[in-house]
């Protein structure tokens, strides 16, 4: 396979079908062993079968990623990370929901007591009227 150049990747339809792109040639040292290569379709739709499209090849991986398994993988992480941060967000309202409705206890624990006091007193006061009333 050939390599090509920076100026024939501006113009594709210029590039022959056995054209190889190494990236690492073209952009910088970090793209080593990285290229880009016709690569004939492998998908499920066989009235593609006789075509060929323009992979990503990475070094880790046998095969290479066409542009749409590339879009995928960017949507798929786009996604991971927007549902991390809802769910950061969702915590977040629960945890005040939670305190909110511990405050709420606390609050009815103390009217509760507050009642039974009152009632306790108010029946003394009320034996304690009606004993005063009896006598007069």
């Amino acid at each position: 396979m050939r390599n090509m150049r920076l100026e024939h990747i501006l113009k594709p339809e210029r590039l022959p079908a056995d054209a190889e792109l190494n990236l690492g040639e073209l952009l910088d040292k970090q793209w080593e062993g990285f290229y880009i290569r016709h690569a004939p379709y492998d998908g499920p739709y066989k009235a593609y079968k006789n075509t060929h499209e323009w992979n990503l090849f990475v070094p880790t991986w046998r095969s290479g990623f066409s542009g749409n398994e590339l879009s995928a993988h960017l949507w798929r992480a786009q996604s991971y990370y927007s549902d991390a941060q809802r769910l950061k967000y969702v915590q977040k309202e629960i945890d005040r929901a939670n305190e909110r409705a511990d405050a709420a206890e606390a609050r009815a624990e103390w009217a509760i007591q507050q009642l039974k006091l009152e009632s306790r007193y108010g029946a003394m006061l009320q034996r304690m009227f009606t004993d005063i009333e009896g006598e007069i």
